[in-house]
């Protein structure tokens, strides 16, 4: 007796990782508001771009501005590298000077 058998496969780890991008982007937004004084003040000012994605993370880089103790507003460079499988990102805050 012979039998054909269909399984089905699991999606692959390019979609999986393409599924969490707009999870990663978010992440990394939060993170950077977390490092202002007053994160209600937090503006992005340029794009968030993608510099690299090595299978494992994707590093992401943006500007935005934000106002520090003193009051005045402030530009910061972010780069932020996610975790592709689990929720996990670290930051770097850079002011622009």
């Amino acid at each position: 007796m012979l039998g054909k058998f269909a399984l089905s496969t699991p999606p692959s780890p390019a979609i999986t990782v393409k599924d969490r991008r707009p999870e990663q982007l978010a992440e990394c937004e939060k993170l950077a508001k977390n490092k202002l004084h007053y994160p209600a003040n937090y503006k992005r000012v340029s794009e968030i771009i993608e510099t690299e994605d090595n299978g494992a993370q994707r590093t992401f880089e943006w500007t935005f501005s934000g106002q520090n103790k003193n009051g005045s507003r402030r530009k910061a460079t972010a780069i932020c590298k996610a975790n592709n499988y689990m929720q996990i990102a670290t930051i770097e805050v850079k002011l622009v000077e």
